[in-house]
């Protein structure tokens, strides 16, 4: 404990919450989602556009996270195996969607009043695989290499996808002044 208050909070403290978790303790777990919600909302949120749907893509993500945390291999990847467990639950919700709905509705992120509403509603509009890419690159300050791993590409395919996308908001924002 004694580095913890010298260093301050680091993956130790989370390492530590990961291995609680896995031996069985609910608050580790419960912390452990904590942490990590904003990032899994603003992911779900990337892929899902209404507000019900990012939540059952959460909700049902936290409950397989649970059931099969002992399946995690190695700890410093907890946050990308929750990640890609949450991509494919929100795929799914998705997918549903899209069969049940010929229309579907398209909303704006809800942000911070200090966010710049203009940028989220310019990737609200890209193409699934390069909004997923985006978020996870600028909002999750996730490596090319953990979005590779995450999505099951390669790195210079999550390259390509930023590359385009860069491209794609610089036009959508420039014709929208």
């Amino acid at each position: 404990m004694e580095l913890v208050k010298f260093f301050g909070k680091s993956n130790i403290v989370e390492k530590s919450n990961i291995r609680l978790a896995k031996e069985g303790d609910k608050e580790a777990f419960t912390s452990l989602m904590q942490e990590n919600l904003k990032s899994m909302y603003r992911v779900a949120k990337g892929i899902l556009k209404r507000e019900e749907d990012v939540e059952d893509g959460i909700q049902n993500t936290i409950l397989i996270a649970f059931n099969k945390l002992g399946t995690l291999k190695e700890e410093k990847y907890f946050k990308t195996w929750l990640t890609r467990i949450l991509i494919n639950e929100c795929n799914k919700i998705y997918e549903i969607n899209n069969k049940k709905h010929i229309n579907v509705e398209k909303e704006a992120y809800t942000v911070d009043e200090t966010e710049n509403i203009d940028l989220f509603n310019a990737i609200s509009k890209l193409p699934n695989e390069i909004r997923v890419t985006t978020i996870l690159f600028y909002f999750d300050d996730m490596s090319y290499k953990d979005i590779a791993k995450i999505l099951g590409i390669a790195e210079g395919t999550v390259k390509s996808r930023l590359f385009r996308a860069k491209e794609r908001l610089y036009t959508m924002l420039n014709d929208s002044e």
